[in-house]
């Protein structure tokens, strides 16, 4: 359910976004006919239609159109991994690469407040962060602590 309302949306916001845009792209692409918001990005896209790259990476000489596109493949030489899943802890170096895998995740059950959706995420994680200090029994989420901590207080 969630996912669905997501995808139509995102799709509607596209469309809407498209309409606008058309409007809106003064800037054409004599080559393909694409059209730009301003004329410095229409001069990058131009490179895209020509042999010049001239952002280059020094790690493994691969050539680029764009400054930026070049700063976004170096990522790929990286450690850093700054993008974390909330979900199951995997680091992405990239954004959108964290944006396609939170999908998986999606396991189609929908909530109206955020609080029961992060509680429900748990359930999909390895993660264990509610510990019982008399016997070291972990779990997921606090109720179910709390749960167990009443099991301590029978035996006494």
């Amino acid at each position: 359910i969630v996912k669905n309302t997501i995808v139509m949306i995102i799709t509607s916001h596209l469309l809407k976004k498209s309409i606008t845009n058309r409007e809106q792209r003064p800037h054409k692409c004599d080559v393909c006919g694409k059209s730009f918001t301003q004329k410095g990005i229409l001069k990058n896209h131009l490179l895209t239609h020509s042999q010049q790259r001239p952002y280059k990476c020094d790690v493994c000489g691969k050539s680029f159109t764009q400054k930026g596109i070049l700063k976004n493949h170096l990522l790929t030489h990286s450690d850093q991994r700054p993008h974390k899943c909330d979900v199951c802890g995997k680091s992405f170096n990239r954004k959108g690469n964290l944006s396609d895998h939170i999908l998986i995740h999606n396991c189609g059950k929908g909530f109206y407040m955020k609080k029961y959706l992060k509680n429900h995420l748990l359930t999909h994680s390895s993660l264990r962060p509610y510990n019982c200090n008399d016997c070291g029994k972990s779990f997921k989420r606090k109720d179910n602590l709390l749960d167990h901590l009443l099991t301590h207080s029978n035996n006494h």
